[in-house]
């Protein structure tokens, strides 16, 4: 009945609205669930009041004694980032939790945090349990002593009073001087007048509910049968103590091989959008170790979860191999370019860097795995621009130098043969740059889920690709001038007949053994068929990998959680110790 008159008209209303990519229910007795899921990119608070605004309007449509519904947006912010769970093998999870809830008080008012929960244990609470027989008996029903007890604990204002010896002759309008009092249940004297002083004060009548002892909860009067008033404690128990047992929180360790149970209080943080997670898990971590010296030794803190731990490992993950991967390029250029070309090239990579960081924080990225993986794949091509624009640097120098055999006007010579070596190369530079941008750059046009979460790989990546082309052509000269020029003086001062660059009989072995094998494929037609064979083979080799399973793809570091969440669904009628017991077991 209720997902035939309350579920499907809710769904039928709110599967018409813009930008709903699913919707989804739960029907239970007295209660129903409806989840509406947004596509990707819409913003939140519109579509809250989109789906407000559509359930005020379906509200006739909807059974008369159905209440108002609860509207409220979930998305991963709200996914708890730390978990404190305190136990105690002496305390019970009533005592527990009046031990644990200032705690939670206190840290609630972290900066950054959008929601504190107290999880487990049991609560404080004034319980009244009506005997039926009583009831019977005295002839008093149960809606009555709920009623009762509901119109003896009201708070409400009451206007405001002025002396009794204060004739009316003497009210004025002011309202200096004002003291306020609070005047319990029925006894105060209340008027009907506002705003009203005297001469001396005026008093602010607030009738307060008169309950604040389990005794004075016995005592309110439910109602009068034969001449005999009948109180709430001649028709029931109350108790003050903790609330009704619902749920039990236990945590399980162990030590020495034994398993060790105990109650168990949980504190669950999450954090506003934004927010930086380590700084903030670390910020609380400081002040749980302050406050919790207020704690009995008995009771023991454990990191149930610490998102902001596993995050601050998979980002240092992430940095260690951006620096490896830049001294690696940097060592690779120095064993073939020479050390002082690889420290020209090294210099565009924290250059190109930075600047890409810089554009990442105006164009509102955060430095998160993603941004650092784009970093990371990106290292490799932006030091292309750089090296093409060096090594053309380096063979006009030496070109420049065997020519004139003279050092003067060497530093002039030396700037001029560097910018006749960028304007060379400028043009191809600039085309191949392009060219691999035009490649990369599509993925962040991608839609659905992945879209948005891949998006800075290729953005970060073409920035890279734009600042790395701007480093060559300005930062890499520069730089080759200030480098280059003690080779530039110490090839003048050499053999000017060294010209093992341009011979093939002085030219090195890796030179040569590229020259022989370039040979072989371009004259023999047997050994180019080959090797097209041999690539093609490799590749479907590869390929197989990844569906036979013999390799593992994932683009981001595994996750370093030590965590798994098992949930077991019981039969409604299975009680609460044996659930517990079932499951321990």
């Amino acid at each position: 009945e209720v997902e035939r008159k309350v579920t499907e008209v809710v769904e039928r209303a709110v599967w018409g609205l813009d930008g709903v990519e699913y919707v989804y229910s739960t029907s239970r007795p007295h209660g129903a669930l409806v989840t509406v899921r947004f596509k990707v990119g819409e913003p939140i608070e519109p579509s809250l009041v989109k789906v407000h605004h559509k359930l005020m309007t379906v509200k006739n449509e909807l059974p008369s004694n159905v209440l108002n519904p609860e509207v409220k947006s979930y998305s991963i912010d709200d996914v708890p980032f730390l978990v404190l769970s305190f136990s105690s093998a002496k305390l019970d999870d009533y005592s527990l939790r009046q031990w644990v809830a200032p705690l939670a008080r206190e840290l609630s008012s972290t900066a950054e945090l959008s929601r504190t929960e107290l999880l487990g244990g049991l609560s404080r609470t004034i319980r009244v349990i009506a005997d039926p027989d009583k009831l019977n008996r005295h002839g008093v029903s149960l809606l009555a002593l709920a009623e009762s007890l509901k119109q003896n604990h009201l708070t409400l204002p009451a206007g405001k009073i002025w002396p009794a010896d204060t004739s009316p002759s003497n009210i004025k309008t002011t309202d200096d001087n004002k003291e306020s009092i609070n005047a319990n249940g029925t006894n105060a004297a209340i008027t009907s007048a506002s705003a009203v002083t005297s001469d001396q004060k005026t008093y602010d009548i607030e009738i307060n509910g008169r309950v604040e002892t389990p005794e004075q909860l016995e005592n309110i009067a439910v109602g009068v049968r034969g001449g005999q008033v009948i109180r709430v404690k001649d028709v029931a128990k109350v108790i003050d103590g903790p609330e009704q047992r619902t749920r039990q929180s236990i945590l399980l360790q162990k030590n020495n091989g034994q398993i060790e149970k105990s109650n168990a209080v949980s504190l669950v943080f999450s954090k506003r959008k934004g927010t930086n997670v380590v700084s903030l898990a670390n910020t609380l971590m400081k002040r749980v170790d302050t406050f919790r010296k207020d704690l009995p030794a008995d009771i023991q803190m454990t990191e149930t979860r610490n998102y902001g731990k596993t995050a601050a490992d998979k980002s240092n993950e992430l940095i260690e191999h951006l620096l490896i991967a830049t001294i690696s390029v940097s060592v690779l250029i120095a064993l073939f370019m020479g050390i002082r070309a690889a420290l020209v090239v090294a210099i565009a990579i924290p250059v190109t860097l930075a600047l890409t960081l810089a554009i990442y924080y105006f164009m509102g990225y955060t430095l998160n795995r993603v941004t650092l993986f784009a970093l990371i794949f990106s290292i490799g091509i932006l030091v292309d621009d750089a090296i093409v624009v060096v090594e053309n640097i380096e063979r006009h120098l030496k070109n420049f130098t065997d020519k004139t055999g003279s050092a003067t006007n060497a530093k002039m010579k030396l700037v001029k043969a560097t910018i006749a070596a960028v304007s060379e190369v400028g043009n191809p530079t600039v085309l191949a740059t392009f060219t691999v941008i035009a490649a990369i750059l599509p993925m962040a046009f991608v839609r659905g889920l992945m879209g948005p979460y891949m998006k800075p790989i290729p953005v970060g990546a073409s920035l890279a690709m734009i600042l790395s082309l701007f480093v060559a052509f300005v930062v890499t000269p520069w730089a080759a001038v200030k480098l280059l020029k003690h080779d530039h003086s110490h090839h003048s001062n050499n053999n000017k007949s060294d010209d093992s660059h341009s011979s093939p009989e002085k030219e090195g072995a890796l030179d040569r053994g590229y020259r022989h094998l370039m040979e072989t494929f371009l004259e023999n037609k047997w050994a180019s068929l080959g090797l097209g064979a041999i690539t093609i083979s490799l590749l479907v080799i590869s390929m197989s990998f990844v569906y036979f399973k013999s390799v593992k793809v994932k683009m981001l570091p595994f996750d370093n959680k030590n965590e798994f969440q098992v949930l077991l669904d019981y039969d409604p009628n299975v009680s609460l110790q044996d659930s517990i017991k079932q499951t321990e077991i």
